[in-house]
């Protein structure tokens, strides 16, 4: 982890050594004076003669080293030798890491550059997962690497007696922030591997365990998971199919995101141009991106319609029959579209005297054409709206504890445990009247995480076991 100011690593700033330690110590130098040397002396002919000269420090001189708590870079044992106890050691490293995601997030909010990395590579990583693997496992090799250095660091510097506290800290929060890294970049591995596994007619999807045993399964195993990998990363997610005996690749699958869009760009560029292709893609997006939105909110707007009173289903009944459908309100764009550029271009070729009536008549068809906008984002909620009712009231899963409280046989001798569960399950109107004498129980404060659990064995029904 580098320092963000001086790109150096702690372990190397705290190579400056404190003065003390050459402290207390004796400097002695001899020569060996031979008996010419005092021909012309007043020690005559006195034969060899030796010498000594010895110099001592101040004993009284001696300057304390700083010190500070564990969880500083100083010492904090009293005894500054490069010796540090465990628990320090465990702070140092949760340090090292605090820095290393604080520099990481400083480092993405204060440079552009940084930013823009950060979202390319989160934006790859998404459109192709084998670059998340790849990725990946490169960091868990750097960050091996790191983390021994930093281990190595610290073993030199315990058996080093010029060695101090404040190097070793160091050390250790070099290690943290590549435990860290190790840590990211594992989860990164798995995520890639999920998606890639989760890709429809992806070679990795069509992976099945060796029925060999042991380690001739464990290598049958690896063999074929590196060959999926191989080949999914060459045909973008799309599988291999042999034709003709040759191995090929499968374009009938859709394989990863990117892919897709790789393949709908190439399409449109052929039958449009590069520029009128490009901007077809973007268009497409653009659509999908709303539609996606669209849906999301039209399902909340539904699940509120049937929680509602009468008054505000009737309202809601009402601003959807005033809504166009879709074929209504794109035919109307369109419509409002050619008048704009029919009245743009009449503007560019009418004489002076013309412009000011083209230009008002322009006006109102631009605003004809934000209305027409507004009328198809409309329809298209309604659209939404009705394949929202017509599916059914969709409510949020319930999370993570609750899937620990159904494990575990919905019960806890510790609230911590089901407590949570209770509280995402209250949040999707799922608990049970049973269950909320039971949160009640243990004085939970319904704000997650924080809630607070009497002691005592607590059991939750199981009427929701169905949903979850």
């Amino acid at each position: 982890m580098l320092n963000s100011i001086t790109s150096a690593s702690p372990a190397e700033i705290a190579k400056q050594k404190q003065a003390q330690k050459s402290q207390n110590q004796v400097n002695s130098s001899y020569e060996y004076a031979p008996d010419w040397m005092f021909e012309n002396s007043n020690a005559g002919k006195v034969g060899d003669n030796l010498q000594v000269s010895a110099s001592s420090t101040d004993t009284n001189n001696t300057t304390p080293a700083e010190t500070g708590d564990a969880f500083s870079d100083k010492c904090s044992d009293g005894e500054d030798d490069g010796r540090i106890g465990f628990g320090t050691a465990l702070l140092q490293m949760a340090k090292g890491a605090g820095k290393s995601i604080v520099n990481t997030v400083v480092g993405i909010a204060t440079d552009p550059k940084k930013a823009l990395l950060a979202a390319g590579t989160i934006a790859a990583c998404t459109l192709c997962p084998p670059l998340a693997v790849g990725l990946g496992a490169v960091g868990i090799a750097t960050g091996v690497i790191s983390g021994a250095k930093a281990v190595g660091k610290a073993v030199e510097l315990y058996n080093d007696p010029n060695g101090t506290d404040a190097e070793a800290k160091a050390a250790f929060q070099d290690l943290g922030a590549a435990g860290l890294q190790v840590g990211v970049s594992v989860a990164g591995v798995k995520a890639g591997v999920k998606a890639m596994k989760s890709t429809t007619g992806s070679s990795m999807s069509r992976l099945k365990p060796s029925k060999q045993t042991g380690l001739k399964g464990a290598a049958e195993n690896s063999k074929n998971t590196l060959k999926a990998f191989a080949e999914d990363a060459v045909s973008g997610g799309r599988g291999m199919t042999r034709v003709n005996g040759k191995l090929k690749i499968n374009v009938e699958n859709t394989g990863y995101k990117g892919t897709q869009i790789y393949t709908k760009v190439k399409t449109n560029i052929k039958n449009e141009g590069i520029i009128q292709g490009t901007k077809t893609t973007l268009t497409e997006a653009g659509n999908k991106i709303t539609q996606t939105i669209t849906a999301k909110t039209a399902q909340k707007e539904y699940n509120r319609y049937e929680k509602g009173s009468a008054e505000t289903k009737a309202k809601m009944d009402a601003d959807l029959k005033d809504y166009k459908s879709v074929s209504e309100a794109k035919t109307g764009l369109e419509n409002a579209k050619t008048k704009v550029n029919d009245l743009t271009k009449q503007l560019t070729d009418a004489a002076d005297d013309a412009k000011p009536g083209i230009q008002e008549q322009l006006k109102t068809a631009r605003s004809e054409l934000s209305t027409a906008k507004q009328d198809l984002a409309n329809a298209q909620y309604k659209q939404a709206f009705e394949n929202a009712k017509a599916a059914g009231p969709q409510p949020k899963q319930p999370g993570t504890f609750t899937k620990f409280a159904k494990d575990s046989g919905y019960s806890s001798s510790f609230g911590a445990l089901t407590a949570p569960a209770a509280y995402e399950l209250q949040k999707t109107n799922e608990v049970s009247n049973y269950d909320m004498v039971q949160l009640g129980k243990m004085n939970a404060t319904a704000t997650g995480s924080q809630s607070r659990y009497t002691p005592g064995m607590y059991e939750f029904s199981h009427d929701w076991m169905d949903k979850i």
